[in-house]
């Protein structure tokens, strides 16, 4: 069986952000590996859509993210998912808009669009002592 990983992020309407447990309180940092990939994500994604919706003009009253991410249960371990949920609290967006930020969120997120590209990783090693 796969194991399961959930991130959130709550942003503010000006921007600032932490990371929250489920019953909201802001969270210990203190993660594991699936944990910090799906945290990057989610920071991305709310800090692209936060710098979106300020160049639209379009107010909020915060954004919530959360990232369910899977990890195989295939050795070694990888991620083989990463799905987002994505709450933004605005009078101002109607359907079209909402789509548009979600086009140029997914566009935008450095994160995002290094997945998709799948980067080469080099590993470099020494010993000291």
């Amino acid at each position: 069986m796969a194991d399961s990983y959930k991130i959130t992020a709550v942003w503010k309407a000006d921007g600032t952000y932490e990371y929250v447990d489920d019953a909201g309180a802001p969270r210990d940092l203190t993660m594991k590996p699936p944990e910090h990939f799906t945290a990057a994500l989610v920071g991305c994604a709310g800090l692209t859509m936060h710098g979106i919706l300020e160049k639209m003009k379009v107010a909020h009253q915060g954004i919530t993210i959360t990232g369910f991410a899977v990890k195989a249960p295939e050795k070694p371990a990888w991620i083989e998912s990463v799905a987002l949920d994505i709450q933004i609290r605005s009078s101002e967006i109607d359907d079209e808009k909402l789509v548009k930020v979600m086009e140029l969120t997914e566009k935008y997120c450095l994160i995002a669009q290094t997945i998709k590209k799948i980067p080469s990783v080099s590993w470099t090693q020494s010993v000291i002592q």
